[in-house]
């Protein structure tokens, strides 16, 4: 129960500062430059940083990556791709990043650490003048952290794939392409965040009706394809690992669901309100990708992480509907924090999912 106490209370820490943080933009609105926005983000992020830094043994892949960081660190930039079977060179330049640190892994778990939970909450904060920073922070963190601890790499790909999302809304392709190049480069998965793009609302041009329909309809469900191309993926260079090194096995996706129902019913109901939103509805389309993604993993069970590239949806959908300022919003407000509450308990300390407790440290 401690290791519990010991999540929640920096989770809480967190809650306060983004709290102070959105209160203070909101007071006295200025343009922030991206050096404050960094700063306030490392306070905001400062003690799950921490407990992430220090930790030692946590997650059900620690010593495997203790071992792989190990081995990319000892690679040469010409050997890297034969040696460790990977086209993901900027594991290689991180490695070598935390190996000069602290001459081990301690400083390349600190590396990922650092830049996974500090653009995750960029991410949040680039979306602060619509939702409720400190619920979305408090959500992202009861869905995400134990995730950060346990499949490093791509957490920190989804946390550059998420921060990216911005220059979608900016208008700005190349920027986002680059994100996802990067992060692919972290993690081959992140490639399908490219399709991303195309969910935003197409400008005025006669092929609007194509754009904003047609295309969105089939990213979404391209998903339910998945399964007849499993063969072809498998030969894929960049992706044959995580065939080879994962179960081939289904999972039951029924609990998932019955999980996602207290999300996703209020987001329902409160669609036509949310709508009125210029970023809701790509949310919207995010959220629905992160529901059809875990059918896949009815059929093979490691494609059950694929939805996570997805989770910022529902994140800003919540965070969104929680800053409403209705007399429905100050009731979601208490339910998403003691469903996320019940969600993180169950699924991490309960049913010991990635292997977060209990916490243990570098002595």
């Amino acid at each position: 129960m401690g290791s519990l106490l010991l999540y929640l209370s920096s989770f809480l820490y967190s809650v306060l500062w983004a709290r102070h943080y959105q209160r203070r933009d909101r007071i006295r609105p200025r343009s922030q430059s991206t050096f404050s926005q960094v700063s306030w983000t490392f306070i905001i992020m400062l003690f799950p940083i921490i407990l992430s830094c220090y930790r030692y043994g946590i997650g059900v892949d620690y010593e495997n990556y203790v071992s792989l960081f190990e081995n990319f660190h000892s690679s040469t930039w010409t050997s890297f791709s034969e040696e460790n079977l990977s086209f993901e060179y900027a594991n290689k330049a991180l490695s070598d990043l935390g190996f000069y640190l602290t001459g081990d892994t301690f400083g390349v778990f600190g590396v990922y650490a650092v830049l996974t939970l500090v653009l995750l909450e960029l991410a949040l904060i680039n979306y602060k003048d619509y939702i409720s920073l400190p619920i979305a922070t408090f959500i992202m963190l009861l869905l995400m952290y134990s995730m950060s601890l346990n499949i490093v790499r791509q957490a920190l790909a989804i946390a550059v794939v998420f921060y990216s999302l911005k220059f979608i809304q900016q208008k700005k392709p190349l920027y986002y392409f680059i994100g996802c190049l990067f992060a692919t480069g972290i993690h081959s998965t992140a490639f399908i965040t490219l399709s991303f793009y195309f969910l935003k609302d197409a400008d005025n041009t006669k092929y609007k009706f194509l754009f904003n329909n047609v295309v969105k309809v089939i990213i979404v469900l391209f998903p339910l394809l998945f399964t007849l191309l499993i063969g072809q993926l498998q030969s894929y260079v960049l992706l044959e690992k995580y065939f080879d090194n994962y179960d081939q096995e289904g999972a039951s996706i029924i609990e998932s669901y019955i999980l996602k129902l207290p999300v996703l019913i209020p987001l329902l109901l409160n669609y036509k309100t949310l709508s009125k939103n210029k970023h809701a509805k790509f949310l919207y389309y995010l959220f629905a990708i992160e529901l059809i993604l875990l059918s896949i993993a009815s059929i093979y069970k490691w494609a059950f992480r694929l939805s996570y590239y997805s989770f910022i949806g529902q994140i800003l959908l919540v965070g969104m509907l929680v800053n409403q300022k209705t007399h429905s919003s100050a009731l979601y407000k208490p339910f998403f924090c003691i469903y996320y509450l019940l969600y993180f308990y169950l699924l991490f300390f309960v049913w010991g999912r990635d292997g977060i407790f209990p916490y243990s440290h570098i002595n």
